[in-house]
């Protein structure tokens, strides 16, 4: 699946998701993750925050591919080979939970493992 721009999808994503689709706007209190998904697919860019210590992966520009292991669950790797950064996103009817494993080095000193929690779709 080819990297898009998420510009044009936070309009579609405002509106409600097609029944089984994971795609939307999800939010905690220190982040928010975007998801689109087509096919087997789930493009998303994840930010988090503590005390002005970033956390990410994937930008609007470039969101990252995680691929759909069954109705409730994606995981998205790194393609560089010596990042062994794996992020898990487990769904939900109104939910997303991040888990995420070696991914330091996407966040600053503060905000290591930060990304991690239970996002609520946002309304």
């Amino acid at each position: 699946m080819n990297k898009f721009l998420f510009g044009g999808l936070l309009l579609a994503i405002a509106g409600a998701a097609s029944a089984g689709s994971v795609t939307g706007a999800y939010s905690k209190t220190n982040g928010e993750i975007l998801i689109a998904q087509d096919g087997g697919q789930a493009a998303f860019y994840i930010n988090s925050v503590v005390d002005m210590h970033p956390c990410q992966v994937g930008s609007d520009e470039e969101p990252e591919v995680a691929n759909i292991v069954d109705e409730h669950r994606a995981v998205w790797t790194s393609e560089d080979a010596e990042d062994r950064c794996v992020i898990l996103l487990t769904f939900s009817p109104s939910m997303v939970t991040v888990k995420t494993k070696d991914c330091d080095s996407y966040c600053g000193m503060n905000a290591i493992g930060s990304m991690d929690g239970s996002y609520q779709l946002a309304k």
